[in-house]
C-alpha cells in the first residue's frame, strides 16, 4: 500500500507507536511532522491524524508486545514504566 494515496508528496512512511487514549499501545504510520505534531495514518491512508509529538515513539517489536500485553493486563504502574522508557520519534 503506497502513501501516496494520502498526499502526492508523501514518498514514505515510517512505523511508530503512538499512545492513545488510556494508554492503549496503537501501531501506525508517520507520513508527516514537525516539532510539535507528527501525522499519521492507519491501514486506510486516506485518513489521517495529527498527533502531538509527545505521544509518538519509535516502533520496537519487543516493546510494542509488553506494552500491549501490559495494557490488556491492565497492568497500570508496569504500562506507566514502559511508555516513560520508550523513545520519542522525531520527524526527520
Amino acid at each position: 500500500m503506497s502513501s501516496t494515496n494520502l498526499c502526492p508528496n508523501v514518498t514514505y512512511h515510517v512505523k511508530v507507536l503512538v499512545r492513545a487514549y488510556g494508554d492503549e499501545p496503537v501501531v501506525l504510520k508517520a507520513v508527516d511532522g514537525n516539532a510539535k505534531t507528527i501525522e499519521v495514518v492507519g491501514e486506510d491512508e486516506s485518513i489521517s491524524l495529527s498527533y502531538p509529538a509527545g505521544y509518538v515513539y519509535e516502533f520496537e517489536t519487543d516493546l510494542f508486545e509488553k506494552l500491549n500485553s501490559a495494557y490488556r493486563n491492565q497492568d497500570h504502574l508496569y504500562l506507566q514504566k514502559l511508555w516513560k522508557d520508550a523513545k520519542q520519534y522525531k520527524w526527520k
